[in-house]
């Protein structure tokens, strides 16, 4: 896959094939969107879906329903996962033919401010036609520039996609822009993104401590994502995020955190851990530095040294399940069976449904001499995730020992 950025960045957004652009009139509903108007509205939100959806299902329906009395609501997704390049296949066969179709979607409804909203790919999404259509812009985590590696984007893009528009920074120099940018400081990519537009006039980039690449989620739990995008289209003050975090200060302590992520993605763990190891010493008080080192000496088996760095992110950043969830396998590593199964069985209070926490605690009790407790959380894990190998050969293991005994 070549990404070629092409000379006439602008024409892609405003050059619409007339001939192959469909009628905007009478169509509520497709593959690709759903429209839900307001005839008393003239604020248009666009909804722009992650990735996976298709064949009408979309991000953002809980959303949706709560902006219906405020606005006309979009929903909008890519089919194929292919980061909007191509625009929406319900509104023609280009990025351009899907920019106009909206413009007149947006004269027919009578509209005259829109607003764009997306998370991950449909952040992209949102900038990518929040720019085109002159919009106000708030997305969550985004690649930047995608297919980077060890980005979203290069695992997860359809084969088939024409990359016109892989980088968004060209697209947004030297424009008249209203842009926030909200991404989380547990996430290397996000924070990797986001580093690459802050300063460009009209782009306020926001990092949160504690938060991965689930903005909407934490958003949604903290303080309620409908109402927060509520303020944003009433052009209102956006609540201050609690956790609001410094890392995207400092373009060194991402760029060498992006690195070592390359290094890790290829199984370099020593090339990783040369980098992290001083970073952590040049930034001491960076959750995401700590959590990139302990990751790191996971893989190089070393989880008393891992342990300490986490036992640091959990203090700091209670709230990030992952950092705990690593805490307490380091501590199971290490034979110290009781603290570690308490820490898994407070986070499964978190999520019930998560295989590698079942896994962990029936593992963790196998190792205390408890088979007849651990089978059902193996047998669960099984359940959740059947095409993980080590889940289903220890449930076989477990259950032709129970058998033989």
């Amino acid at each position: 896959m070549t990404a070629i950025i092409k000379p006439h960045l602008a024409d892609k957004l405003t050059a619409p094939n007339t001939a192959t652009q469909p009628s905007s009139k009478s169509k509520i509903s497709g593959d690709n969107f759903l429209l839900i108007p307001n005839p008393s509205s003239k604020k248009l939100v666009l909804l722009f879906s992650g990735t996976y959806k298709n064949g009408g299902r979309f991000d953002f329906w809980n959303v949706a329903q709560a902006l219906k009395m405020h606005a006309n609501v979009l929903l909008l997704n890519n089919g194929k996962n292919q980061w909007y390049q191509q625009g929406i296949p319900d509104f023609g066969k280009s990025l351009a033919d899907s920019v106009a179709y909206i413009q007149k979607l947006a004269k027919e409804l009578r509209t005259t401010e829109i607003y764009t909203v997306g998370v991950s790919m449909g952040g992209f999404g949102a900038v990518l036609f929040g720019s085109g259509l002159k919009a106000k812009v708030l997305a969550f985590g985004i690649d930047s520039l995608v297919c980077i590696p060890g980005s979203r984007s290069l695992k997860s893009m359809h084969p088939s996609t024409a990359i016109d528009i892989p980088d968004l920074k060209p697209l947004l120099i030297d424009r008249k822009l209203n842009f926030t940018l909200i991404v989380g400081e547990m996430d290397i990519l996000d924070l990797y993104g986001a580093s690459r537009l802050a300063g460009i006039p009209g782009i306020k980039t926001i990092s949160v401590r504690g938060m991965d690449h689930g903005g909407g989620r934490y958003i949604d739990k903290t303080m309620g994502l409908a109402s927060f995008i509520k303020n944003f289209i009433y052009n209102e003050a956006l609540p201050r995020l609690n956790e609001e975090g410094q890392a995207l200060n400092s373009q060194k302590l991402v760029e060498s955190l992006y690195e070592a992520h390359c290094y890790n993605a290829d199984t370099k763990w020593e090339q990783a851990l040369e980098i992290l190891d001083p970073l952590v010493k040049a930034y001491p008080t960076s959750e995401i530095a700590h959590y990139s080192l302990a990751l790191n000496l996971i893989k190089l088996k070393k989880y008393k040294e891992a342990r300490s760095h986490l036992c640091f992110v959990a203090a700091m950043t209670p709230d990030f399940i992952s950092g705990r969830f690593y805490l307490a396998y380091c501590l199971r590593m290490e034979k110290q069976y009781k603290a570690a199964l308490h820490l898994f069985l407070d986070q499964l209070k978190e999520k019930p449904e998560s295989g590698p926490t079942l896994f962990n605690i029936g593992s963790t009790l196998l190792s205390m001499g408890e088979p007849d407790e651990a089978l059902p959380y193996i047998e669960k894990a099984v359940e959740i995730q059947p095409n993980k190998k080590a889940y289903s050969q220890k449930l076989e293991s477990l259950t032709k020992n129970k058998v033989t005994h």
